[in-house]
């Protein structure tokens, strides 16, 4: 997904809807607070990728120990 505004990749596409079925493979749907579910055939889905920004240096790698990265840091293995 890229942002018309400034050809910044903003997310990648995730999943959609094909068919109208509800909470099946290829099929998502919302549920929210209430458990209440919306189902709408042909929604599109994608995950942001802001905070990838969040974490790039000058140079354009990813540096989690910058300040202000808010990606998840891996756990340390024991």
């Amino acid at each position: 997904m890229v942002s018309t505004t400034t050809g910044e990749v903003i997310g990648v596409n995730n999943t959609g809807n094909e068919d109208g079925e509800r909470c099946t493979v290829n099929n998502p749907c919302e549920v929210d607070a209430d458990g209440n579910i919306t189902v709408e055939q042909g929604a599109a889905y994608g995950e942001q990728t802001w905070w990838l920004y969040t974490c790039l240096t000058a140079t354009r790698t990813i540096d989690l120990n910058k300040s202000g990265c808010e990606l998840p840091k891996p756990a340390a293995k024991h």
